[in-house]
C-alpha cells in the first residue's frame, strides 16, 4: 500500500492515519496533522478528512452557494423589471439602484468566474488554497548579504511575529526570487491556520511599531492574484472617470469596490 499523497509505500514502521471519507491511508507527515503534539493527534485522527475529500466538501459547498445566488438573481431581475416600469421619471431612485447594481455585478462577476472552471480546476484551487492556508508573505524585510542571513531572516521574522502576537511558532522561512537591490519577499509558515489568521488581524499593530516599513499579506493563489489586479485595475478606470470616494475592501476574502 502507497501513500496517497507522496506515493511512496508504506510499511509497518511508519506512522500512518487514514481519511475517514475515502479510507486512503497517507503518512502522518503527509498530512495536515503533520505538525500536532500526540494528544491533539489522537482527538483530531478520528475524524480526519484529506485534503482531496475537503476539497470536494468544498465544491460541493461552492456549487449550493451558486445555487442559492442562482435563485436570489432570478428572483431579484423578476422584482426589478418591475420596479424599473414604475421609476422610469425617477431619476433619484434609478442613481441609487445603480449604484447597488454596481456592487452586485461586482459579486456577480466572482460567481460567475467560478462556475466557468470545470470542478478538476476548482478543487486544484481548492488545494492550492489550502496548501497556503498557513502562509505569509512580509515585504520590505531588510536582507542582509552575508552567509548567515537565512538565520538572520528567522530571527527578525520571530521579533515580527512576537509583536503581533507572542510565542508563534514558524516551521519555515526563506527568501522568494532572486536576489537585487531590493529585499525580496519573506515567504513565512506557520504551524497552525489559527496562527496566520491572528497575526492577519493584528498586522495593524505593525504601524506603532519599529517595524512600521514593512508589509504583512496572506499567500494567494494565482487566481486570487488575478482578481486582485482586476479590481484594483477597474478601480483606478472609475476613478479616472471622476468617481470619488471609492475604495477596494475585502468580502469574505473577495475584492470588492465600495463607496468609501
Amino acid at each position: 500500500m502507497n501513500c496517497s499523497k507522496c506515493s511512496c509505500k508504506l510499511s509497518e514502521r511508519d506512522k500512518i492515519i487514514k481519511c475517514v471519507n475515502c479510507v486512503n491511508s497517507y503518512h502522518v507527515a503527509c498530512s495536515s496533522l503533520a505538525n500536532v503534539n500526540d494528544e491533539i493527534f489522537i482527538k483530531k485522527s478520528e475524524s480526519w478528512a484529506c485534503y482531496v475529500c475537503e476539497a470536494v466538501k468544498l465544491v460541493r459547498e461552492i456549487k449550493k452557494s451558486v445555487s442559492k445566488h442562482d435563485s436570489l438573481l432570478s428572483e431579484l431581475n423578476k422584482k426589478l423589471d418591475e420596479v424599473s416600469n414604475q421609476l422610469r421619471d425617477l431619476e433619484t431612485r434609478i442613481i441609487a439602484l445603480e449604484n447597488r447594481m454596481d456592487q452586485f455585478d461586482s459579486r456577480l462577476s466572482n460567481v460567475e468566474s467560478l462556475r466557468s472552471k470545470s470542478d478538476e480546476s476548482l478543487i486544484s484551487e481548492m488545494l492550492d488554497r489550502q496548501s497556503r492556508a498557513r502562509n505569509l508573505i512580509i515585504f520590505n524585510l531588510p536582507e542582509s548579504n552575508n552567509s548567515h542571513s537565512p538565520e538572520e531572516d528567522k530571527l527578525l521574522v520571530k521579533s515580527v511575529l512576537d509583536t503581533l502576537s507572542p510565542n508563534l511558532g514558524t516551521a519555515t522561512v526563506f527568501r522568494l526570487g532572486h536576489k537585487s537591490d531590493e529585499p525580496r519577499p519573506v515567504k513565512v509558515t506557520l504551524l497552525e491556520v489559527s496562527d496566520d489568521f491572528t497575526v492577519l488581524k493584528n498586522k495593524h499593530k505593525l504601524r506603532t511599531s519599529d517595524f512600521n516599513s514593512f508589509r504583512i499579506t496572506p499567500d494567494r493563489t494565482a487566481m486570487q492574484r488575478y482578481q486582485l489586479r482586476e479590481v484594483l485595475s477597474k478601480l483606478e478606470q472609475r476613478k479616472a472617470a471622476g468617481e470619488s470616494n471609492l475604495v477596494m475592501k475585502f468580502v469574505k476574502d473577495i475584492p470588492t469596490i465600495s463607496k468609501n
